[in-house]
């Protein structure tokens, strides 16, 4: 069965400053499981938006991530919602960076994620 038909089927990712983390504690970024279609529209909107708004960014981010977990805030220690909003408040640019290359495939899923995401 194509990945792209299973609705649960997601990618995982964590941030490279978070793998010292134990995997239970990091936080997690989830994204969609994009169809060729989606990732020509997703690499098509990023090349033409090189060089604009961090908002394009955060758009395109949004248009891959559909989730998040262990996302904490650090004013309140509360669990943070996913949203567009919040991207904004946790992600430094470097980190905006890392997450719109997991989203354009850039970094490719490892074996052990692969397998988690099945």
């Amino acid at each position: 069965m194509p990945r792209r038909t299973d609705p649960n089927n997601k990618l995982t990712r964590a941030l490279a400053c978070d793998q010292h983390l134990p995997p239970e504690k990091q936080p997690k970024f989830f994204g969609r499981v994009l169809s060729v279609r989606q990732a020509e529209e997703l690499q098509l909107r990023r090349d033409s938006n090189q060089g604009s708004s961090i908002q394009n960014a955060i758009d395109l981010a949004m248009f891959f991530l559909c989730g998040w977990e262990n996302m904490v805030d650090p004013d309140t220690n509360e669990l943070m919602e996913f949203n567009a909003e919040n991207l904004k408040e946790i992600l430094t640019i470097d980190e905006l960076t890392e997450v719109l290359d997991f989203a354009t495939g850039s970094i490719k899923p490892t074996v052990d994620e692969s397998k988690k995401s099945e």
